[in-house]
């Protein structure tokens, strides 16, 4: 048990360390600048104040993010996740990282149908960047990419590119025309109006139009006078 002397001032009684204690604190105490002075020392002292530094500025970010979480929902009240197309997605693109993101949306603004998730399905339409992905937007899980990009109502002809092949890809617009020989004149018949086209390779092309087409497409594919005709 350590004792420590004492002497009375007064009313109370003054504890005083014993000679050896107050040794050594002194001797810790030049040990401890010693350590300081030294290059370890000094860069452990950096470190010290380079974690304050950083332990405050994390303390800071939480508190800001906090107090803006808590003001957006002051405001807007509480928020659901929703899946939102991060750039301007045509017809049949795949959701992914690449594509889309989740965002915290205010539960009263969230559209009907909104999705939460949707890795590797579909976009059976355009949606634009920003916009949220709904189950509408989708193709059916078994659709594969060509499909998707067909309008509602269409079917797929494929037509094949020829000698002189149109320089179209999958999203342009066109008129297919049969063209024959009548007589010593070429004659040319618009056999469908405004399909789309939703395949193109070096070989073929796969134009989606009207079921009510779709017969006069066919006709003028195999007998190999379809042209197509980009239309805006």
């Amino acid at each position: 048990m350590v004792r420590g002397t004492g002497r009375r001032s007064g009313a109370a009684t003054v504890l005083t360390p014993p000679p050896w204690a107050l040794g050594a604190l002194a001797q810790a105490r030049r040990r401890m600048v010693a350590f300081r002075s030294t290059p370890l020392g000094r860069r452990t002292a950096r470190r010290r104040v380079v974690a304050l530094v950083l332990a405050a500025a994390v303390g800071l970010t939480v508190l800001h993010l906090v107090g803006t979480a808590q003001a957006a929902v002051r405001r807007w009240g509480p928020t659901t996740p929703v899946l939102v197309a991060t750039v301007a997605l045509p017809a049949g693109a795949e959701l992914g990282p690449a594509t889309v993101r989740t965002e915290p949306w205010p539960t009263r603004l969230v559209p009907e149908g909104a999705l939460g998730a949707a890795d590797g399905r579909r976009t059976a339409r355009p949606v634009a960047a920003g916009a949220p992905i709904t189950a509408t937007d989708l193709a059916g899980a078994a659709q594969g990419a060509v499909v998707a990009r067909m309008p509602a109502g269409t079917v797929g002809v494929t037509l094949a590119r020829g000698a002189a092949p149109a320089p179209v890809r999958a999203g342009d617009r066109v008129d297919v025309l049969g063209v024959a020989a009548e007589g010593r004149s070429l004659g040319a018949e618009r056999v469908a109006v405004r399909g789309t086209v939703v395949a193109a390779d070096r070989v073929a092309v796969t134009v989606a139009v009207r079921r009510a087409e779709a017969d006069g497409v066919a006709a003028v594919a195999a007998a190999g006078t379809a042209v197509l005709v980009l239309v805006p």
